[in-house]
């Protein structure tokens, strides 16, 4: 081998090394089993990823959005799932990143993980002999969250564990100091929704709005029991209207609209307005 084609070749590897290292980061994904599941380890860790002493400190956290607004399964009914790497220092740890796996009580996989945008990729490893699926970022960047789908096991399986590790990190080109933030969600089996042959029953109303605090846009989950119009506003306290955000009709089901503020509010408290039908719904948003 060439001293040229040595030098191409290490250069290969030290760059299919590089992951959302402090901000040095290449964007790629980051290594399975580091997702805090039982017999893993999280972003931090001892082999290069984040300090061992930035988990859980960073003052943010990890949540977690299904469309249809609670943290249920129906075997064989697919889910969207949002999870969100909060991080209040929005300024100092501008990159974030996550990976996380579903499995059930023997620590398999459960489900399906599936990918809905360039955002997420899959990887698959086998742990403690169990074979595991991953979903994680495939390039980190400043967007707080992440959105994928999951078939969830055809059948009632009980409680599944969902295992997530994020991490905001500080750009600094070295692994100290981002902020590491893991956590676990039981995702129990659904015995409550109302199934017709081909629709859910849903009552209408806001299920959530986030990031909350807010920066440069949120999202508003939202559910109609039926077509309705659909009217949204953000008001002062003083209930004058600041902005109208969107205004049409929507069909039955569960919604997710994505709002760009684009620094149309100064920061401060407001009160998210939403009319849908004849009803009116109000939500705080803090906006930084």
């Amino acid at each position: 081998m060439t001293k040229k084609n040595l030098v191409i070749t290490i250069l290969v590897l030290f760059a299919g090394l590089i992951y959302l290292n402090g901000g040095v980061s290449n964007l790629a994904q980051p290594p399975a089993v580091t997702s805090d599941a039982p017999g893993e380890t999280s972003c931090a860790d001892s082999v290069g990823c984040h300090s061992l002493d930035s988990v859980d400190l960073g003052g943010g956290d990890i949540t977690l959005a299904f469309d249809k607004g609670k943290n249920t399964y129906f075997p064989g009914k697919r889910d969207t799932i949002t999870v969100t790497i909060n991080d209040f220092d929005q300024v100092g740890f501008p990159l974030r990143g996550f990976i996380a796996t579903i499995l059930d009580s023997s620590g398999a996989k459960a489900g399906d993980l599936k990918i809905t945008s360039s955002k997420t990729v899959l990887l698959t490893k086998t742990v403690l002999s169990n074979p595991r699926q991953y979903i994680a970022h495939s390039f980190a960047g400043p967007f707080p969250d992440f959105e994928f789908a999951w078939d969830p096991p055809s059948s009632d399986i009980g409680t599944v564990f969902m295992y997530v590790s994020g991490v905001a990190a500080n750009k600094d080109n070295t692994e100290d100091s981002d902020h590491v933030y893991t956590d676990t969600f039981h995702i129990k089996h659904d015995t409550t929704l109302v199934r017709a042959p081909q629709l859910y029953a849903y009552s209408s109303g806001i299920t959530r709005v986030y990031p909350n605090p807010a920066t440069d846009h949120i999202n508003i989950d939202f559910t109609l029991g039926q077509q309705e119009q659909v009217k949204a506003e953000m008001i002062d306290l003083n209930g004058r209207v600041v902005s109208l955000l969107f205004e049409d009709e929507r069909k039955a089901g569960h919604h997710n609209q994505y709002i760009q503020l684009n620094n149309r509010f100064s920061p401060g408290l407001y009160l998210l307005r939403m009319e849908i039908g004849k009803s009116v719904a109000l939500q705080k948003v803090f906006i930084r």
